[in-house]
């Protein structure tokens, strides 16, 4: 019996992928003119797919989209100059990013492979209603990112295999400016 011929034009090589999971946020620090505050969220989610290569030699490039948001929870300090100090805080901080990837797969013996992966692409910040009492933002930015991962891999078929990893996602500061047009980063 002969093996599936693949007729995609790629032997084989070509593949896509979709995953959600949990995103987690550092405390985000807004500095600018009539700006100094730190804005913490609530634990958010984060989907993401894509198209891939797979080179055949342990290594794999990738085209990504993925989103993000979470919820802010609490804010402290001054925003557009006016003092903020709860935990009554309001909004949502989102990113949308376009990556390319970079992986490598390690060949194991076992059902279960590891992988690393690195990219860098854009990303689209968006601070929509965040903040209390009036003193809000709703501001976007698209700025340079980088990521960088782990994770392991087994094979449910020949066709289709189930993932868990870890990614670290960093950006550059983001120009936004507040309700009364002061710029802050």
């Amino acid at each position: 019996m002969q093996p599936p011929q693949d007729n995609s034009g790629f032997g084989g090589l070509l593949y896509i992928k979709a995953a959600a999971g949990l995103s987690v946020m550092e405390e985000a620090n807004a500095q600018g003119s009539g700006n100094d505050a730190a804005i913490e969220t609530d634990f958010g989610w984060v989907a993401n797919g894509g198209l891939g290569i797979d080179l055949k030699n342990g290594f794999r490039l990738e085209g990504e989209v993925l989103y993000s948001i979470n919820a802010a929870s609490a804010a402290t300090g001054t925003m557009n100059s006016a003092a903020v100090n709860s935990a009554q805080t309001q909004g949502d901080i989102s990113l949308l990013g376009f990556m390319a990837n970079l992986a490598y797969d390690f060949n194991t013996p076992y059902a279960i492979n590891p992988y690393i992966f690195g990219g860098a692409g854009i990303a689209s910040l968006k601070l929509d209603g965040v903040g209390q009492n009036g003193n809000v933002y709703d501001s976007s930015d698209t700025v340079f990112a980088m990521q960088g991962g782990a994770g392991l891999s087994t094979d449910l078929t020949d066709r289709t295999s189930l993932d868990l990893s870890y990614r670290y996602l960093e950006t550059l500061k983001g120009q936004f400016s507040d309700a009364s047009s002061n710029p802050f980063e």
